[in-house]
Order: structure tokens, then sequence, then C-alpha cells
């Protein structure tokens, strides 16, 4: 029972840790429960409580993808199937996470203990970056959004290297309540971590001032309702809202910004859709980045470039689609068994991260759930990108913690290249992010909002941006150099 109880506090812990709820300070002992429940376990019980904390702890943080089945009008019981599925899975990583550490923190030293929970974790984080796609939602390390003096690290190891200070302080609380006392060494380790954040954040903050440039920004948060975009009825109503909002913004605007796919209608394919758009630009004088479907032989998610005079310069194709909202994997073979499956996807992914310009100014694009890849953002500002812009919709997650958890990794992403990221969204949060990570104009969601700001530009390269997940690779390597040693010694003693 109590082992049921320590299950239930940890998955508890760690869902508060994150928006909606924002309770950042319980991701510091939010794995205690579960290190004190697979305590001496063999492998199997702790894998099994590992993937139950797992499991629950998601559940609890991807509530939201429920209703918004719901709302799209799909079968309640698939929303409901597809959140246990993804939980599930997300819960095998725990599982194996709890069931090797439980293994050897019996085997080792206290410090090599604390730093094989540490690196062991980063690996597995990892692992859920790329594995079937990807699905890095909730790593450990964004549960500290709101403390940019927490994760100034992220400059040299992304989101990981915040993860990892987060355990280590988890296994150093979990082997002083069962040992009643730490070593010198790893206290004096965490503290080094941990104060390596305000030694960056200083040097950042000397150097502030020695910006290169600026730009005048206008972000436009229509907040139109998910399901009127697609309606024909609703045309002129979204454009209208469109016109409306680009005539009461400033008139010193140098880029205005719409949300993912706010053009209701597919351009530059409807020559009347774009004659609408080019009236809705031109009086502005000014450029603007618009958000839309296209179709160039092929489907395309895509960010459009426009002039002052209203015609298109560039375009943005959308290279990494959401599953099963864009695209569906194994298609042909999943929809013999999930008939809604031919309600979903349509779309595809893009060939390169081609940067869009303006007068000299280059801007590192994404849209929507590709500013969760930290991979693809580095490769935008390695190619030269002055700013990073993401466009997204978020319409389809109504007003759940969905909003929140999207932003909250943006902020990371503009830490790890120094770039100030500007995040247009229909229905919220849209917001300018500074390189520090401050967030310097958030919009409240689902209400018609312009925001304007003067941003600073920057072409410095940062040590992630040059090196990209060199932490993560050498916490892989140390992880499987403990495994091979252990086995090793295993081998020998037997």
């Amino acid at each position: 029972m109590h082992r049921l109880f320590l299950i239930l506090a940890g998955s508890v812990l760690t869902t508060l840790s994150f928006p909606n709820w924002n309770f950042d300070l319980l991701a510091w002992i939010c794995l205690v429960p579960i290190f004190l429940a697979t305590h001496n376990l063999p492998f199997k019980k702790s894998f099994f409580i590992g993937w139950s904390s797992g499991t629950l702890s998601f559940i609890g943080i991807l509530y939201w993808i429920a209703p918004t089945f719901r709302a799209a009008g799909l079968n309640s019981i698939f929303g409901l199937l597809t959140l246990s599925l993804l939980a599930s899975y997300i819960g095998l990583y725990y599982a194996f996470y709890f069931a090797l550490t439980g293994l050897f923190l019996k085997n080792l030293s206290e410090f090599f203990s604390l730093l094989f929970c540490s690196t062991l974790w980063i690996s597995l984080e990892q692992l859920r970056n790329y594995l079937l796609t990807g699905f890095p939602w909730g790593l450990l390390g964004y549960s500290q959004w709101q403390k940019p003096s927490f994760i100034q690290i992220a400059e040299f190891t992304g989101v990981y290297g915040v993860s990892f200070i987060l355990v280590f302080f988890n296994a150093l609380v979990f082997l002083w309540i069962k040992n009643k006392r730490i070593g010198y060494f790893s206290v004096l380790f965490f503290l080094a971590l941990f104060s390596t954040n305000f030694f960056i954040l200083s040097l950042r903050k000397n150097s502030s001032a020695k910006t290169e440039n600026n730009f005048s920004v206008t972000l436009l948060q229509g907040n139109i309702d998910q399901y009127k975009k697609w309606d024909s009825a609703f045309i002129n109503e979204i454009l209208n809202t469109y016109k409306n909002l680009t005539e009461s913004a400033s008139k010193n605007s140098q880029l205005m910004i719409w949300p993912e796919t706010a053009a209701p209608g597919w351009i530059p394919n409807d020559p009347w859709l774009m004659e609408q758009l080019k009236r809705i630009v031109s009086p502005t004088k000014t450029f603007h980045l618009v958000g839309a479907v296209t179709s160039q032989n092929k489907n395309y998610n895509s960010a459009f470039l426009f002039n002052p005079k209203g015609e298109i310069l560039a375009r943005y194709d959308k290279t990494h689609l959401v599953p099963f909202g864009e695209f569906v994997p194994m298609h042909n073979f999943l929809e013999k068994w999930i008939k809604v499956l031919n309600q979903l996807g349509g779309f595809d992914s893009g060939k390169e991260t081609n940067l869009l310009t303006i007068k000299g100014l280059t801007l590192g694009t994404s849209i929507c759930y590709e500013a969760i890849f930290p991979n693809l953002i580095r490769q935008q500002t390695l190619k030269g990108a002055e700013v990073l812009i993401n466009i997204t919709n978020d319409g389809w997650y109504l007003k759940t913690a969905a909003l929140p958890q999207h932003f909250s990794m943006n902020i990371f992403r503009a830490i790890e290249n120094r770039r100030t990221l500007i995040r247009c969204a229909n229905t919220g949060i849209s917001g300018v992010i500074k390189p520090s990570g401050v967030i310097s104009k958030k919009s409240e969601s689902n209400k018609q909002e312009i925001l304007e700001d003067v941003i600073d530009l920057s072409s410095q390269i940062t040590f992630y941006t040059r090196h990209g997940d060199l932490f993560a690779w050498l916490c892989n390597f140390a992880s499987l150099l403990t495994l091979f040693i252990y086995k090793k010694n295993r081998t020998l003693t037997h």
C-alpha cells in the first residue's frame, strides 16, 4: 500500500510541476517518491512501478488530448484511447529508467550513483526526442520555464542540462533520506552546476547593451474559432478580422505577423483570396508573414512572406508534421483498423528549413509543433537566422493546459540560440521572448489582441547552436560506459 501511495505522490508532483499548475519547485522532488518505491526491488517490479508512475504523470500532463478530440467531432473513446496509449508509451521511458537505477543504486558509490541517475535520464529524454518521429513534450527541464535564472545553462546544454540538474537534486534528496548523510563532494558538484546559471546570466546582462540592431514587429492574434477556419461561410468574417487588426496596429511596424493557417483558404491557388489579402496588406505599406495552406503538386502547411505591395516574396513549408494531425504514419495499414484515420492528415513535409529575408534581415521561421524540436531551430540559427519566429494555431487546444505548455518550450529555444523569439498564435499564447528567456510581451489566451515590440537582433553563435546536443551525447556515452562496466564486473564475479 505504501508503494501505491509513493507512485501516486510522484505522479501528482510531476503533473503539478507543469502548466496549468506551474508549481515548478515540485520538479525538484517529484522523482524522490519513485526512487523510494523502487529501492531494493528486482528489475521487473521496478519496471512496473516506473511505468505506472510515468503513465499516470503524462495522463495528467496531456489530459488536454481528450477534449481536443471531442471538440473536433471525433469519437470521445478514440480521444481517451489516444491519451492512454501516448501516456503509456512515455511511461515506458520511466519504466526502463527506474528499473535500471533501482539496479545500479545498490552497486555504485554515492557520486557515481548520482551521475548515473542524471545521465541515464538525459539519454532517455533525448531518445524520446527522436524515436517514432519524436515527442519531447513534458521534458523535466521545461517545468522551470518561469524561472529564467535557473535555466541559463541551456545556452550550452540545451534543455537537457536543466533536466540533469533537477534529476541530480532528486537523486541527492533520495540518497540523503536513505543514508541520512550526503558526501560534501556531491553537494559541491550540485551547487557548482546550479550556480553556473547565475554566472551565465550575469555575463549576459553585462553584454546586453551590445546588440547589433533592432527591428519593430506587430503580432496579430485573431482568435478565430477553430471550427470557423475551414467553413466557407466565415471567410469574409475572418478576412475582416485581420483587416481590422492591421488598421488598428501601429504604422511604424517593419513586419506584421499572422498566425498559422490565418488565411482562410489555399494560396496562391485561390485568385480571389489572393486579391483580398493584397487589399489588406498593401495599405499597411509593410511586410507581412502570413500562415496559410498551399497546394504545389503536394499540400503544405506554410508561412508566406508578402512585400508591402501584397505580392508573395517567398514561403517556408513546415518540415516536421504532427503525427495523426497533419499526416498519418503507416496510413495504408492503420486505416483498415481505425476508420477515423480517414478524417486526419493530408499534408506533406517541406524538404528544407529555408530562411526568409526582409531587406537583408534573416528570419528563422517555424510552424506550431516544430518549436519543440531544439535541433530544427538550432539549424535555422546556424544558417544565419537573426530572429526566430514561430507561428501557431493552438485553437485546437481550447482553454486547456496545452496552450501554456506549448508556449513554455519556446523560451528554451530563445536561450539555446540567444535569439529573440517571436510567437504569434491564433488563440494565444502569443509573445516576444528575449534571448535571456525573459518574456518581453505576452498575450492573454482566447482573446483578440495586437502585440507590438521593438526587438533586438543578433548574429552571435552560441555553444549550443554550434555543437547541438553534445551534452546529451556525452550523457549517452557515460550511461553506456556505466552499463558496460557493471556487466563486465558481474561477469568477473560470477
